[in-house]
């Protein structure tokens, strides 16, 4: 991180249907002396695989993209936005919350409860360098978007029935965008979508893994030398309510919260037990991090 620089944000939520469990939102900010960069990279990204600048560049194929043959440059290009974040300059923070499928699905509360969190956490991190930040939100479709908007820049935080704000200090601006409006926001609606992708589909092993490989580069850690609270925000966080079955699901997500180990081998052995499982030894040295003994590839 930069001392004294300015971070531009970019905001998204992923599609919110009944059958998600995980409802995701992101947050993607780049220091702003790398934005010219990462711009430019996106363009020739785009343009190597066929993108109109009608097209948007998302996690989800174009309108009409349907065969394989049609997919492959929209696959390809995905995985050369995600490999953007071991460029420098650029971070993700990431937001899960577990809606169990007997709970009504409410995006917009779902969106805000996220967005709040992100943006907290966001503030935070920057306040600890002297930074700033300002954020750009993909297009809300809910009533109310630009009063949220205005509530932040005017209250920040509001908690608790407005009787309790939190004032969001290192966070100078907030605005909407719309689609093809800016390369770099396609960046956070890759991501984004990575991110629910990983939540969200049981199977694809081997496809989760290598995103959750690629999205750990952009992901800051706290002084436990963790994501949990830092940069990744996983909701709610008490999980006493949910029945067992709920709770092996919540934890499958929970345990990548829970690593506190260096992203090793294919960097996936302690994000995801299933993953561990399919790829990684249970046996092997202690190591030692940050005053914390973990066995080489058991999630603690």
């Amino acid at each position: 991180m930069s001392e004294g620089a300015t971070y531009l944000g970019f905001m998204d939520e992923s599609h919110h249907t009944a059958s998600n469990q995980f409802t995701a939102c992101g947050l993607t900010v780049i220091d702003a002396k790398h934005a010219k960069t990462l711009h430019e990279k996106i363009k020739i990204i785009r343009a190597n695989h066929g993108f109109s600048n009608e097209v948007s560049l998302k996690w989800t194929p174009p309108t009409g993209w349907k065969t394989p043959e049609e997919r492959q440059p929209h696959t390809q290009a995905k995985k050369e936005v995600l490999d953007l974040l071991a460029t420098g300059g650029v971070h993700f923070f990431g937001y899960l919350h577990f809606n169990p499928k007997k709970e009504l699905n409410d995006s917009t509360r779902n969106s805000q409860f996220g967005f709040n969190t992100l943006l907290g956490g966001f503030d935070k991190w920057l306040g600890t360098n002297g930074s700033v930040g300002h954020v750009t939100f993909d297009r809300m479709e809910w009533s109310g978007a630009f009063e949220y908007l205005k509530e932040k820049n005017c209250s920040g935080l509001v908690f608790s029935s407005q009787e309790r704000t939190s004032e969001l200090s290192n966070i100078l601006s907030y605005s909407m965008g719309a689609a093809r409006t800016s390369e770099l926001c396609c960046l956070n609606d890759v991501i984004t979508g990575a991110l629910a992708y990983v939540a969200n589909i049981s199977h694809a092993i081997d496809t989760r893994a290598k995103i959750v490989k690629s999205m750990s580069r952009g992901l800051l850690r706290g002084e436990d030398f963790r994501f949990a609270e830092t940069s990744f925000f996983m909701r709610p966080k008490e999980k006493s309510k949910l029945s067992a079955e709920r709770r092996a699901e919540y934890d499958t997500i929970r345990a990548f919260l829970n690593n506190a180990l260096v992203w090793r081998r294919q960097g996936i052995c302690d994000a995801i037990p299933s993953i561990k499982a399919h790829h990684c030894k249970a046996d092997g040295p202690k190591r030692k991090v940050r005053g914390t003994t973990h066995l080489t590839g058991k999630i603690k």
